[in-house]
């Protein structure tokens, strides 16, 4: 009967390890996904292209919103972050820690910034196409709307900062970002 259980135990033990490893090689082909699709928007953006931008972040609404929030992860975790960064970097992270504290060195900082910002403007935009049909209790439509944009205007915000290299405009609209993914999170994610 001992022999029974602990053959039981194993093979259930085995059967969780496949399926997280199915999962986890699921979520890879996702993530490049939908890194792919943020690549597309941001192409848009950097030409100025707003209207580019938009259909291709309609095409990106067929992915999970969570999918697409993983970007902003720590990179160790799959997050987007920027060129040179550490794993331990991400982009949330550093929207708080700015948010926050600001940064003495903005204008060293300027190209992390500036690429941030992008990929920032490109969620903000496949969330506002992803905006419920309806209100659902105290989930409004109309409020959702209001925080994917003010997303998408805190970075342009950031973007022009990161180009001016002013450190208080740099933490202003990293603040802007950050508020409206808390308020956004704090109704819709719950």
């Amino acid at each position: 009967m001992k022999n029974v259980r602990i053959g039981m135990a194993a093979a259930t033990v085995a059967a969780v390890l496949g399926m997280s490893y199915l999962a986890s090689e699921g979520s890879a082909g996702d993530s490049k996904e939908v890194n792919a699709a943020i690549d597309k928007i941001v192409a848009a953006l950097k030409k100025g292209d707003m209207p580019g931008a938009k259909s291709a972040a309609n095409e990106a609404k067929k992915f999970d919103l969570e999918e697409v929030m993983d970007v902003f992860k720590i990179k160790k975790k799959g997050g987007r972050a920027w060129p040179g960064a550490k794993e331990t970097d991400g982009i949330e992270a550093k929207y708080r820690e700015v948010a926050r504290d600001g940064d003495k060195n903005a204008a060293k900082n300027a190209a992390m910034y500036e690429e941030i910002a992008l990929t920032t403007a490109a969620v903000g935009l496949i969330a506002e196409a992803k905006a419920p049909e309806k209100d659902s209790g105290k989930k409004l439509r109309k409020n959702w709307v209001q925080w994917s944009q003010d997303m998408q205007e805190g970075a342009h915000a950031l973007a022009k900062a990161a180009q001016s290299k002013a450190a208080a405009e740099v933490k202003s609209a990293a603040t802007k970002v950050n508020n409206s993914c808390n308020a956004c999170h704090s109704d819709f994610r719950n």
